[in-house]
């Protein structure tokens, strides 16, 4: 009887295990799916709007330069996958240290590349901005706060920024 007891609770504390550390990561518990890239990038939008006090066409130009990053950004992902993909091919099939160079060479300027591309876009945000939503900025968010800099995350995220807002 004991053992047999002892059976079902183990059964039912592995069966449950997946299903606590599924709400411990806040994706139980009512708390629905995660964020798309979409909503993230409203929220930011709307945090940036009220705290810096934008104007409309401000809002409606970061929303702009944003979607342009974010395409720009998943041009890329795609592109940094597929050569990853054949570094691999030329590792496993052993084509020696020269094409494994002129792979890593290429995911080098498309990282290049997308640095770039997230300091263009915030130079260009941040000249959007006043002097004092500058300042402002620069006090909450000393590393952007979502404008371009540490956008690196590509399609897998979208991350922004050194803020997470």
């Amino acid at each position: 009887m004991k053992r047999r007891l002892f059976t079902i609770l183990a059964a039912g504390v592995m069966l449950a295990a997946p299903a606590v550390a599924q709400w411990g990561r806040g994706r139980g518990a009512g708390a629905g799916a995660p964020a798309t890239a979409e909503e993230r990038l409203q929220r930011r939008l709307e945090f940036l709007a009220t705290y810096l006090n934008l104007s409309e066409g401000q809002k409606a130009q970061f929303k702009t330069a944003w979607e342009a990053l974010a395409t720009r950004l998943r041009t890329l992902a795609q592109k940094e996958l597929e050569l990853r993909t054949k570094l691999q091919e030329a590792v496993r099939a052993n084509e020696g240290a020269q094409a494994i160079q002129a792979i890593a060479s290429e995911l080098g300027k498309l990282h290049a590349e997308r640095i770039a591309a997230q300091a263009q876009t915030m130079a260009s945000l941040r000249g959007l901005l006043t002097q004092e939503q500058r300042d402002k900025l620069d006090k909450v968010c000393p590393r952007g706060c979502g404008l371009g800099l540490g956008f690196g995350r590509g399609a897998r995220g979208l991350g922004f920024g050194g803020a997470r807002i």
